[in-house]
């Protein structure tokens, strides 16, 4: 009946952890943790699958918060126990512009998955990271965190050539300047003035500005020899040629100048003859032109559109 000294057994019980790993949506270009998307891409959203493991102790709780420069004013989280989930939050970044809507979904099956819809008119640079964590019944937890980069879509476009012409007869001395004619209407027969339009594509940003841009392709074929034209004005709406001191020419935008991502913007440039061009008298030039006048829209990033051009055609009084 003696009893031995005991042998004591020891028992590890391992906890069955859980897991998460975010996958990108472009798996092919080496950067796993990162993707990029153009602006107000709404037709080719990015997304990826959420490689989740609950373990043992179920049913687990999936929250997404967002960081690095992004921010969400309402939360994703829900519990993992079968059902059919999906939740979104819109994403802002510095000084509350809107990035995107961000979308976590779990199917029946337990599939889930991460989607990204970015806005329009994103402020540029623009990114920001999401953390999916995953913690179980007994307080587990798992994390993992993507970066998504919002980059700049397509900029404004123009690309018009238009075509405008003022006669100096209709100037205060000129020849005919009591018929108030070539379309200045009710502006004093003192100069002569035409009108037509410009039009402007929006990108992605929205045009915020028509301007006129550089003058250094402007050129006066026809223009009397040793007389040079300044310019003044460049990046307004007003932009006005002087011979010497004595402004010659001015031409205004009016009209629409702005619009929203996508529109189209259409000014209105007015060329106003103001005096007299000296035309060359060797060739005995009776028509010259202002040509490669640019006018430019630039968007809220500050892209600059393809250039319009306009010239001015000036009829001499003979």
């Amino acid at each position: 009946g003696t009893v031995s000294s005991p042998s004591t057994v020891n028992v590890e019980v391992l906890d069955d952890l859980p897991s998460v790993e975010i996958a990108p949506a472009d798996a092919g270009d080496g950067t796993p943790e990162t993707d990029s998307v153009v602006e107000n891409a709404a037709s080719n959203a990015i997304g990826g699958a959420i490689t989740l493991v609950e373990g043992a102790d179920q049913d687990a709780t999936l929250s997404v918060t967002i960081g690095g420069g992004g921010s969400t004013v309402g939360t994703i989280s829900y519990v993992l126990n079968g059902l059919e989930q999906s939740q979104n939050v819109t994403v802002t970044g510095a000084g509350g512009d809107v990035l995107g809507v961000l979308t976590v979904a779990t199917t029946v099956g337990g599939v889930t998955t991460w989607s990204f819809d970015p806005a329009g008119d994103v402020a540029q640079p623009a990114s920001f990271t999401f953390t999916a964590t995953i913690t179980d019944t007994d307080g587990d937890v798992d994390s993992d965190t993507h970066t998504v980069t919002i980059t700049d879509g397509a900029g404004p476009l123009g690309g018009d050539t238009v075509n405008l012409q003022v006669d100096e007869k209709d100037l205060a001395n000129g020849t005919t300047h009591a018929g108030n004619t070539g379309g200045e209407g009710g502006n004093p027969d003192t100069v002569d003035v035409d009108t037509t339009g410009l039009s402007f594509q929006a990108g992605s940003d929205a045009i915020v500005d028509v301007r006129f841009g550089s003058t250094a392709g402007i050129t006066v074929p026809g223009l009397n020899a040793g007389v040079t034209i300044s310019w003044s004005g460049v990046g307004t709406d007003t932009l006005t040629g002087s011979i010497g001191s004595t402004p010659v020419i001015e031409l205004v935008l009016s009209g629409t100048q702005t619009g929203a991502a996508g529109t189209t913007v259409t000014p209105t440039i007015t060329a106003t003859l103001l005096d007299e061009f000296p035309h060359e008298d060797s060739v005995n030039v009776n028509t010259l032109t202002v040509m490669g006048v640019v006018v430019e829209a630039v968007d809220a990033d500050g892209t600059v559109s393809s250039p319009s051009t306009v010239n001015v055609e000036v009829l001499d009084d003979l």
